[in-house]
C-alpha cells in the first residue's frame, strides 16, 4: 500500500511493490503512524536503496508544527530515528517510471 494510516504498536513500513510495472508520473506515498498517547515512536532503517532523485522523509507530528527528523541525505541502514511525540509521518516521492527505490523501516 502506498498511502496508509497505521495504528498498530509495532510493525514495518516498506516501499511499494512495483512488480515490474511502470508508474507514469511516479509515486507520492505517505505512511502515518500513530501509537498510544504519551509514548514516542522509534523508527529503525532496515533497508535503504534510493534512486538519486527520490525523496524520503520522516517527520514527527503532534507538536505545534511538524518536525523533520530525518531525510534521504541523513539516513543510513541501522539508524534509529526517535520522535518525541506519538505520531510519525513517512513521506516517499519518486518520479521514476522504472528502477524503483527500496526502503524498509521497523517501527515501535
Amino acid at each position: 500500500l502506498c498511502n496508509n494510516n497505521i495504528s498498530e504498536v509495532e510493525g514495518y513500513v516498506e516501499s511499494p511493490d512495483y512488480m515490474g510495472a511502470a508508474f507514469d508520473g511516479g509515486l507520492d506515498c505517505t505512511y502515518s503512524i500513530r501509537v498510544y498517547m504519551g509514548y514516542g515512536v522509534e523508527v529503525q532503517v532496515q533497508t535503504l536503496n534510493l534512486s538519486k532523485d527520490d525523496s524520503l522523509t520522516v517527520e514527527g507530528l503532534g507538536g505545534e508544527t511538524p518536525a523533520v527528523l530525518a531525510n534521504e541525505s541523513l539516513m543510513v541502514e541501522g539508524q534509529v530515528i526517535r520522535s518525541p511525540t506519538n505520531q510519525v509521518l513517512i513521506h516517499f516521492q519518486s518520479y521514476h517510471a522504472t528502477t524503483p527505490s527500496v526502503f524498509k523501516f521497523h517501527y515501535q
